[in-house]
């Protein structure tokens, strides 16, 4: 289930923020949490990485 919503982002052009934010609103939608906090770390072709956090703190 999770693996099939992720590789979703693949075929998608978006933003790694753009990802980062989404995944957080849909977790947030779904769950309704009091605590949140999404992180990714995304490697492109080039070696350079992008460490992207989002919370609700």
């Amino acid at each position: 289930m999770f693996k099939g919503y992720f590789k979703g982002f693949e075929e998608k052009p978006i933003h790694h923020e753009g990802v980062v934010n989404t995944i957080f609103n849909d977790i947030n939608n779904a769950l309704n949490p009091k605590w949140l906090e999404v992180e990714a770390e995304f490697e492109e072709r080039s070696n350079v990485r992008a460490k992207i956090k989002k919370s609700n703190l």
